[in-house]
């Protein structure tokens, strides 16, 4: 069992990043138009609050939490929504730090909410 949740946290930022896209995507702007937006105000309330914190862009950031939440329900958690994954990612993050890449955070938060089944 405990060498299933270490492959898992192991493995886990591969397919967040292989479902989502690379690093290094920037086809998705970090703010949205007036005119159309692409987020309801609380998700892009959600993810202006993680700017800063996480290296991905609003539109990266955006899927890893969604695939999160899939994964989630997948594993039994039906207490989230991409909304909340991306609230607790921003309350796990310490203020002041550098940037980092929060798909790792998520992945994690995957294994630990899940209890590494």
């Amino acid at each position: 069992m405990k060498t299933a949740a270490l492959l898992a946290v192991l493995a886990l930022p591969l397919l967040l990043t292989t479902s989502c896209g690379s690093d290094t995507d920037t086809s998705a702007p970090q703010t949205t138009s007036a005119a159309a937006p692409k987020y309801a105000a609380d998700e892009q309330a959600a993810l202006d609050a993680l700017h800063g914190a996480c290296s991905e862009n609003d539109g990266k950031l955006y899927a890893e939490a969604k695939r999160t939440n899939e994964l989630l329900q997948k594993g039994g958690v039906t207490d989230e929504t991409t909304l909340t994954v991306l609230q607790h990612l921003r309350d796990s993050l310490p203020e002041g730090t550098q940037a980092m890449k929060c798909s790792d955070v998520l992945g994690s938060y995957v294994v630990l909410r899940t209890k590494g089944s």
